[in-house]
């Protein structure tokens, strides 16, 4: 048996050298977790503060430890015969003769109570498993905290798992720097860590988006946060963000105490994909063509082949996802994965050139088929469900598309996707379409049918961004390429949207006549949806020229043609301009009934552009039936919708809603009526369409009751719990079976209406609640 001193007692934790930012749920939630559970492993990826995490939680128990807390640091152990050594020295057990065995080890610590601080563990995994399960046999009082990318897999095992800093949402402008910012804790650790780096830096009006944008870009990681914050010795934030791309070059640090994978954002990747098997490499890199997430159809599609066939790729997606380099998120009705962005560049740069290409290519046909399937099956039943699948592949779209505009011999496959995502643009994508669509058709200016296709959809883009003479113009030549190549699809819906354009324009005859020929072709096409569309736009044409008992006909009609393919989306647009018709001739109620349902449909498709529609006219049936305060918050939420789909309201319906606007002006005045406006803007979608619909109370907007108390909705104080449970927003999501963004925003809510700057506030307020 080796020679021993005993020396348990005390700690060997190292001082924390820097301030410690964010994380407090995580700690709080590590600290329950170790109140019950005798092995807590920390997964997480290379870089994302598990080793910080479990040393200051480590430090806030160290007093409920008689025997003390003791790290035992293995990243420099090369094997595992020498993992039962390392942690008798790090206990001060001397060893002279290097024989340690588990058995002996366990005999030290059977009767102590004290927690082992194993980090760094993932090569080392099988030594550091077999040695736990004996101590924690013979030692009953003794914890252990493990930090590693991936589970021990050993019994009464608790994970903690662990993801990147907190961030603004993706799609969310960055407000003035007084304005939230300290909600972000990677900001806050980019603020801390620069103003270490450079005592001059501060957040102003200039650099907060760059900094925004460096934060969003790393994915809120804190490792490479860290590096890009040493930067601010000789670069701006602007000229970081600008570089980022190169983050590789660029994220190179100067502390030569850190361990030499800790020097640099590339040298810490390269560790954990050194770590992975081979499968689990090719695997890495190929998945490196997503964008965002990606479900395990797609990734199947895209990756397998005869050097990675479908057992191994299953094996290797199972073990990207227990490293960390994958993360697994628990939606419907099928599971997501992600890669972290930096996790993702990485593994392009081990996809060599014509092997990337391959990858890509294979990338782009799937998410063609995606968007062909979509459009096929828009007149249909399917509506719904074809509007959440493109809506969740909005990034692979989106790389699919760059992907294909990028490459010479790709254009004209690019054209053909842009237009056949018409769709996808009109559910709250217009301004992007557009950008896409125009680049297409400047790079193929052949005339074909897919160019006369793209052309009716960039028309149609135009009209609701209200450029009816750049529309109209793309109108005639898409109608004249059609009729050269006898194209009868693309006649039809280039007549159907001159008409559209004539009724923006007021041209209510033109608007009748091109809408009545287009329904008939369209008819004869078998395009239901498209008649649906056609008839309903010719009945509010023959409304506003004073033909009310047509228009009733041409809205029936449409109604019909909607009900006839199953469809929702047409019949949406009829009960939207029902509602406007109900409106002209004084039916208030009429109106809002003909509204609500037609905003009902357009929230199950997810429709934020046809939203914005209904809304916007149930503020002018709110503002006529005296109810001013109520319509001036339909008008800020309705403004917000806008804002979010890059689309502006019919300018054929403009005097109206001027009109609505003076008279709430008139009626609150301009202080009153910015204030309500305000309130509605900061409803969110779901409160804001629940506003909308009538089914919440008149309070959900307001920030306080009478007597102060903050007001959250019934959603709210629910997520609120959670969060008080210790829940992440992944696990909130799971939970209630949402989205993990919307539970994002949930949180992000909750916390500005109370005023809070952290979820452990949330966890106070609701624990005090309940007190009361």
């Amino acid at each position: 048996m080796p020679s021993t001193h005993v020396r348990i007692h005390g700690d060997n934790l190292p001082a924390e050298v820097s301030s410690f930012v964010g994380r407090r749920r995580e700690v709080a939630r590590l600290r329950q977790m170790l109140e019950s559970a005798r092995l807590v492993t920390v997964t997480g990826m290379a870089g994302v503060g598990k080793s910080r995490l479990a040393l200051r939680a480590a430090h806030e128990v160290r007093r409920a430890f008689a025997d003390g807390v003791w790290l035992v640091d293995l990243s420099a152990l090369q094997g595992g015969d020498l993992v039962t050594g390392q942690v008798g020295v790090a206990l001060g057990l001397s060893d002279h003769s290097g024989r340690w065995s588990a058995a002996e080890l366990g005999d030290h610590v059977a009767d102590r109570q004290l927690l082992l601080v194993l980090d760094n563990c993932d090569h080392l995994l099988d030594a550091i498993a077999g040695l736990l399960a004996r101590l924690l046999r013979t030692a009953p009082r003794l914890r252990v905290i493990v930090t590693s990318a991936q589970p021990l897999g050993i019994a009464g095992e608790h994970v903690l798992a662990i993801g990147p800093l907190s961030l603004p949402e993706p799609d969310v402008e960055p407000g003035p720097p007084s304005e939230g910012l300290a909600h972000y804790e990677a900001i806050n650790l980019f603020l801390e860590r620069g103003r270490a780096a450079s005592q001059d830096f501060e957040v102003t009006s200039a650099n907060y988006a760059a900094v925004v944008r460096i934060c969003r870009s790393l994915d809120g990681l804190p490792l490479a946060l860290e590096l890009a914050a040493t930067r601010l010795r000789m670069l701006s934030p602007e000229q970081i963000a600008s570089r980022i791309d190169d983050r590789f070059q660029l994220l190179t640090g100067q502390d030569h105490s850190a361990p030499v994978r800790q020097r640099s954002l590339e040298a810490l990747l390269a560790w954990s994909y050194d770590l992975c098997s081979p499968t689990e490499r090719a695997l890495w890199s190929r998945l490196a063509v997503f964008s965002g997430d990606f479900d395990l159809d797609a990734a199947a599609a895209t990756v397998i082949d005869d050097q990675l066939p479908e057992e191994a790729f299953l094996r290797g997606m199972g073990g990207l996802v227990d490293r960390s380099v994958v993360s697994s998120q628990p939606t419907e009705p099928r599971r997501r994965y992600r890669m972290l962005e930096s996790i993702r560049q990485y593994g392009l740069s081990r996809l060599q050139g014509d092997e990337q290409a391959a990858f890509r290519l294979r990338h782009r046909d799937y998410f063609q088929r995606v968007a062909e399937d979509t459009e096929a099956g828009w007149s249909g039943p399917l509506q719904s469900d074809l509007l959440r699948r493109s809506t969740e592949e909005h990034h692979n779209l989106r790389a699919a598309l760059t992907y294909s505009l990028g490459q010479p011999h790709q254009m004209a496959a690019g054209l053909r996707l842009a237009a056949t995502m018409w769709p996808h643009w009109l559910n709250g994508y217009v301004g992007e379409g557009r950008a896409f669509l125009t680049r297409a058709l400047e790079a193929v200016t052949e005339p074909s049918p897919a160019r006369a296709k793209a052309l009716w959809v960039d028309a149609y883009l135009r009209l609701f961004q209200g450029d009816i003479s750049g529309a109209v113009s793309e109108l005639s030549l898409s109608e004249e390429i059609s009729n050269n190549f006898d194209d009868d699809d693309g006649r039809a819906h280039a007549v159907e949207y001159q008409g559209f354009a004539a009724l923006l324009g007021r041209d209510w005859a033109t608007a009748s006549a091109l809408c009545e020929k287009a329904a008939a072709m369209h008819r004869s096409l078998g395009n239901g949806f498209d008649v649906t569309m056609s008839l309903a736009r010719w009945g509010l044409a023959e409304h506003l020229a004073g033909h009310t008992a047509q228009a009733h006909t041409c809205l029936q009609e449409a109604q019909a043609a909607s009900e006839a393919c199953s469809e929702s989306y047409g019949r949406s647009v009829v009960h939207w301009m029902r509602g406007v018709v109900r409106f002209d001739e004084g039916d208030l109620q009429g109106a809002e009934t003909e509204l609500r349902e037609s905003l009902r449909l357009r929230q199950v498709l997810r429709d934020h552009l046809g939203m914005a529609h209904c809304v916007e006219v149930l503020t002018w049936v709110a503002t006529s039936g005296a109810a001013h305060t109520r319509a001036a918050r339909l008008l800020g939420f309705a403004e917000a919708l806008w804002r979010l789909t890059g689309a502006t309201f019919f300018p054929h319906l403009q005097d109206r809603d001027e009109e609505c606007h003076r008279a709430l002006e008139g009626a609150l005045g301009r202080e009153a009526l910015s204030s309500s406006i305000a309130e509605g803007a900061r409803m969110g979608i779901d409160d804001g369409v629940a506003y909308a619909l009538g089914v919440s109370s008149e309070s959900i907007p307001r920030t306080t009751q009478a007597h102060g108390s903050p007001v959250l909705t019934r959603r709210q104080r629910e997520i609120a719990a959670l969060v008080a449970e210790g829940l992440s927003n992944r696990e909130i999501a799971a939970r209630l079976v949402i989205s993990q963004r919307t539970a994002e925003a949930h949180v992000e809510n909750i916390l500005t209406k109370l005023g809070f700057t952290s979820r452990a506030q949330i966890a106070s307020w609701v624990a005090q609640r309940l007190h009361d």
